[in-house]
């Protein structure tokens, strides 16, 4: 067997590393689990005293307890009842997991969603989570009669809807009120209108 043939297949690699953080990551676990803002005691005490760190939280700014407190996104029950919004085609929340981070100044209408202050927080604290969740959501076969949407039939597509559950719980949290405003001027350079947010769902959701 050549060296090609013993790389691992980034996508097989994605399900393992979902598998694994659904089973073993209690702290990412936990994070998600809470409808309040995500506080520095609960991160990883090594992260938080990163200098790089610092530096993202002076740039993205991070949400408080006494400043933050929106409307928290709605508890789904169950997978399958979160599978309903995952799947609704009138639904925007599926690019906020598929796009690749984008921290840059530069407008990309491929990583609008990944500019988001609240994503770019969540692949900081949990990089390889939303990595894998990225790559195994692209990979998600096409619907037959409508192939620019994913289906969601299948054993491998049940993680990935448990995964992005876990996304959708714990970016509700990662969510500052005038993050509309602070992504505004990431990518277009201005703020046209303050624009509070007061829900994370239908935040979520555009």
């Amino acid at each position: 067997m050549n060296i090609e043939q013993q790389e691992l297949d980034p996508v097989a690699d994605a399900y393992r590393e979902l598998n694994f953080r659904l089973n073993h990551d209690t702290q990412l676990l936990k994070l998600s689990r809470e409808r309040i803002p995500i506080s520095f005691r609960e991160l990883d005490p090594v992260l938080v005293r990163q200098p790089g760190f610092t530096k993202f939280v002076e740039e993205q700014g991070w949400p408080t307890q006494s400043e933050d407190l929106i409307t928290f996104a709605p508890t789904f029950e169950s997978d399958e009842e979160f599978l309903g919004l995952l799947s609704s085609h009138a639904d925007n929340f599926k690019n906020w997991i598929s796009q690749e981070p984008n921290e840059d100044k530069k407008f990309d209408i491929n990583k609008y969603y990944g500019s988001y202050p609240a994503v770019l927080r969540a692949n900081v604290i949990a990089p390889e989570f939303m990595d894998a969740l990225r790559i195994a959501y692209n990979s998600l076969p096409k619907a037959r009669q409508h192939p620019e949407y994913e289906t969601f039939h299948s054993p491998e597509a049940e993680l990935v809807v448990s995964s992005a559950h876990v996304a959708y719980r714990l970016l509700s949290r990662l969510i500052k009120v005038d993050d509309d405003d602070r992504h505004s001027k990431l990518v277009l350079g201005r703020i046209d209108e303050p624009a509070p947010i007061t829900d994370a769902g239908e935040y979520l959701s555009r």
